[in-house]
């Protein structure tokens, strides 16, 4: 076993090991509406890319650290207009009118800059390693996103209505803590 990988770090990524199956699961059915393949395909994407690079790293022991952030839609101030992003974008295309983005369910949220401060922590700090970082600040819906939008865009007519009783994802994620954690330690922050 390498020096860096031990058993410990190893018992640490196997305890946070939580993978979004289901999207997995939901690409391979048979009927996905065509508006929601583009999700399907992302959530898929992601979930296989990391458990795969996890894999890589269990079997060939590199010497050196890997780490990942797992961030549920990032929100906040937009440094590159000409970059669409992904939540970003959905922002954009609601202050439109367009409410395709909004086939997503609810879920956490992060603050972009946050996200960032994680990737940084997550390569600086030499007590951060072999570890999944989810960013993960607090639950959000469609109706907070679309009543933060109208409160900034109190103008905008087109801006849509959020679906009608949406429910609030109610998922524990036990490794927030730790990304929490490690951003109060650094930048003195919650």
């Amino acid at each position: 076993m390498s020096r860096l990988w031990t058993e410990d770090k190893l018992a640490l990524t196997q305890q946070l090991e939580t993978w979004n199956d289901e999207s997995i699961g939901r690409l391979g059915a048979t009927i996905i509406p065509e508006t929601d393949r583009p999700f399907a395909v992302y959530a898929a994407t992601k979930t296989e890319s990391e458990r795969k690079a996890w894999e890589w790293m269990k079997e060939h022991q590199p010497g050196f650290v890997f780490n990942t952030v797992l961030p549920d839609p990032n929100w906040g101030r937009v440094l590159l207009r000409q970059i669409g992003g992904s939540t970003g974008n959905m922002v954009r295309r609601l202050l439109k009118g367009d409410k395709s983005g909004m086939q997503s369910p609810p879920q956490w949220f992060v603050n972009v800059e946050d996200t960032a401060r994680l990737h940084a922590i997550a390569l600086l700090d030499p007590y951060v390693t072999f570890e999944r970082l989810f960013a993960f600040a607090a639950r959000q819906n469609w109706n907070d996103v679309i009543g933060i939008i109208r409160k900034l865009r109190s103008d905008n007519s087109l801006i849509p209505d959020p679906p009608v009783n949406e429910p609030r994802d109610l998922s524990n994620v036990p490794g927030s803590k730790r990304a929490a954690q490690l951003l109060s330690n650094f930048l003195g922050q919650s």
